[in-house]
């Protein structure tokens, strides 16, 4: 059986997203049988880098598989370094996030590209996006889509009216969330429900959204667990998530919530998503949200199909077909 080292910034219970999968999926590779290894250390000051590579060059494992980037790494280079100090050791990048990311965070990733030995993208654009800019990367790379972290239940009661879901911080939608349900509770007596984690380092701004949502009315539920979190998104009708950049397969949240049987409302992508033209409702940027929101509140059966349709897409995808995906492309990278 394969074995591998796998290096992450951030594990359980740390609040990153990308955290949140590395868990996932270790346990997925443990079941399916893979003796894979753990790196995980919360110092990647550039003081460390040779400690790093050090140690790393002792493990008795193959392949290097570095999940980038993590709330954990901060603005460390030092992950991007190690890919060539443990050479001739392959390493293969899970690089979650390049497209939207600032000028600076890109050209950190970018130089991965010149020392990774094949490289995984978890949705289609951010690969093409990547094989543009780096074009000879195309033949080395792959796209390992997403599951959701959190499980899946079937209700027969659904009381809450909208839910956000999701960490508490910039860039998720949340100030148009607030603006959202501050409009239509002019009107409505809609019941509202915030269900996030508190990221470190953005106190001040959650001090502050979070003031703003006890001003309209909205019940706030933070830092649950992954089974809470499915009971509540299993009893909500709406999930609102209306990210900035709009809704694509790297988006756990809206798996999350689609899987749990909520009728997703958002933002469409930039760039057009086929495959959410029919799972959910997905409002062009420019257009108000508000309005769309309370019809579906008014006649919410009538999106029965599109909400049915988006649980069955949402679980269609397994944690234990990403890690046998995982095991047949490290045996390709490292024979």
């Amino acid at each position: 059986m394969i074995a591998y080292i796998l290096m992450t910034g951030s594990l359980p219970p740390d609040v990153c997203g990308v955290g949140d999968y590395s868990g996932a999926l270790l346990q997925s590779l443990h079941a399916e049988g893979s003796k894979t290894q753990t790196y995980y250390v919360k110092d990647w000051s550039f003081k460390t880098l040779f400690r790093h590579a050090l140690r790393l060059r002792n493990y008795d494992s193959g392949v290097l598989n570095v999940q980038y980037p993590t709330q954990g790494y901060g603005w460390s280079i030092v992950p991007v370094l190690l890919c060539f100090l443990v050479k001739p050791r392959r390493s293969v990048i899970t690089l979650h996030e390049f497209s939207m990311r600032s000028f600076k965070a890109k050209c950190a990733s970018y130089l991965f590209f010149f020392i990774g030995d094949w490289f995984i993208f978890t949705t289609c654009h951010e690969q093409d996006f990547c094989c543009r800019i780096a074009p000879w990367i195309t033949s080395r790379s792959s796209v390992i889509p997403l599951a959701s972290n959190i499980p899946m239940k079937n209700s027969s009661v659904r009381d809450l009216d909208v839910a956000y879901f999701g960490h508490i911080r910039p860039d998720k939608g949340l100030e148009e969330f607030v603006a959202v349900v501050s409009s239509i509770r002019t009107t409505s007596t809609y019941n509202v429900t915030v269900i996030g984690q508190l990221v470190a380092g953005f106190e001040k701004y959650a001090a502050k959204v979070l003031s703003q949502l006890e001003n309209i009315g909205a019940r706030v539920i933070l830092n649950k667990s992954a089974e809470d979190v499915s009971e509540i998104l299993s009893r909500t009708k709406v999930a609102l998530l209306p990210f900035p950049d709009g809704v694509t397969r790297r988006r756990g949240t809206a798996l999350a919530s689609m899987g749990n049987g909520a009728l997703l409302v958002t933002r469409a992508a930039t760039t057009r998503q086929p495959e959410f033209d029919d799972i959910c409702i997905a409002v062009p940027a420019g257009s108000a949200i508000d309005s769309v929101l309370l019809t579906i509140l008014e006649h919410y059966h009538d999106y029965d199909p599109i909400r049915l349709a988006g649980q069955q897409f949402a679980r269609s995808f397994s944690w234990n077909a990403i890690a046998c995906s995982y095991i047949d492309l490290l045996r390709k990278v490292d024979p």
